[in-house]
């Protein structure tokens, strides 16, 4: 296969349109992959197929037409200029006289041609979505925050794969040395994170820390990245490390901008910490947290949650349904009602009432708790039927006590 790719390459060289042209791609997409193109104008696009075109736009639009789609579907029409004098472009050629259609003019586009995206319009006459793009030189027009923003725009959406995909492919073109690199490595340390693949993301990642230099500013991002990690990996050690050597460089640092991801850091660690029973330990990294959020007011709720649950393993019942109280006030605020999370802050004051005797408070949020995971999830759901458990246990302790 390699050796056709690469002889429909050198012929296409060796046959290089000498002259700047206007040609057109028809094609049919999902609405999310429009909706990727139109968030991403003016950076950059690569194809990974040969790409065949024409110099006939209506005749595309009428084959497009030709094509029944459903409601998530669109069609679309690529306009592609060209200008052959650009530098190491990837090349493009007249194969007419190769087709067996010789009435219809083709161009075709190698494997791997850059084009950036110019502009979208929808065709009020057709209904088809005209994107306007030209074909670049990948070397020199390289933008890092626009070719890296076409990335993070798929992993926002949730399409990890699509996402990681992109990057790899991105490093393999990028030039020896390139100081984006960096900028993929780390994307692709935080991909394999958020897929779960505990073993690629440190891969990345420790890939990442042999080109950084002591002063680059994502030192101090990458080392909590690997605290997280190992955390999930449930290595509380080499996390607590990680995590210390973020927190050295961000305090040292002078005016740090990462105070909310310093926060959850300080956040990590208290939980790593509660989890070992290290509680003063925990409380301190909660309370620093609380205090970098609360200049910013930025989720303050989860930091008063995590406060209770030092003072709940404490035995100090009262700190800790106080700072449920907070938690769940603050949250509901400013979270959603279907957001977990009030459930579960619920169920930790109603833990606490329960842990210190009082059975009919604890029943009350217990109760609360219930209706609130009943509204986000099924019955079958893990959190419901423990939910269900905790009411039946008190239920039975509640009847034991009147027997008594």
């Amino acid at each position: 296969m390699g050796f056709f790719i690469r002889d429909i390459y050198e012929n296409l060289q060796k046959y290089q349109l000498k002259s700047s042209i206007q040609v057109y791609h028809g094609q049919i997409i999902s609405m999310d992959e429009l909706n990727i193109l139109k968030n991403s104008l003016g950076y950059y696009i690569s194809i990974n197929t040969f790409m065949s075109t024409d110099y006939d736009n209506k005749q595309i639009i009428l084959s497009l037409n030709e094509f029944s789609i459903t409601n998530d579907l669109v069609r679309i029409l690529f306009e592609i200029n060209t200008d052959p004098q650009c530098d190491n472009s990837k090349p493009f050629a007249n194969i007419t006289s190769l087709t067996c259609n010789p009435q219809q003019q083709q161009v075709l586009f190698t494997v791997g041609s850059v084009f950036k995206l110019i502009d979208i319009q929808q065709d009020k006459k057709s209904g088809v979505w005209i994107i306007n793009m030209i074909l670049t030189n990948i070397k020199k027009e390289y933008d890092d925050k626009n070719l890296i923003s076409c990335g993070h725009i798929l992993q926002k959406m949730g399409r990890y794969d699509e996402a990681d995909t992109y990057f790899n492919r991105l490093l393999r073109e990028l030039p020896q040395n390139h100081e984006d690199i960096s900028k993929c490595y780390y994307t692709l340390g935080h991909l394999s994170f958020l897929k779960s693949n505990y073993d690629l993301s440190l891969n990345w990642f420790q890939k990442l820390l042999k080109i950084l230099k002591p002063n680059d500013p994502i030192l101090a991002d990458t080392y909590y990245s690997i605290g997280c990690v190992y955390q999930n990996m449930y290595d509380c050690n080499q996390a607590l490390q990680y995590y210390n050597q973020a927190l050295l460089i961000w305090k040292e640092s002078d005016g740090n901008d990462e105070p909310f991801q310093m926060a959850e850091c300080l956040n990590n660690m208290g939980c790593i910490y509660e989890i070992e029973k290290c509680y003063s330990k925990a409380l301190a990294c909660h309370q620093q947290a609380l205090s970098i959020r609360d200049k910013f007011q930025a989720d303050l709720g989860s930091s008063y949650n995590n406060i209770g649950n030092v003072y709940l393993c404490l035995g100090e019942y009262n700190a800790a349904i106080e700072n449920y109280d907070y938690a769940y006030k603050i949250k509901s605020k400013s979270r959603s009602s279907q957001d977990p999370s009030l459930a579960t802050t619920l169920r930790n004051m109603a833990l606490a009432y329960e842990e210190d005797g009082n059975f009919i408070e604890a029943l009350k949020y217990y109760k609360k708790a219930s209706l609130a995971f009943a509204s986000i999830f099924s019955a079958t759901h893990t959190y419901y039927i423990e939910i269900q458990e905790d009411i039946q246990r008190v239920s039975s302790l509640m009847e034991s006590k009147i027997i008594e």
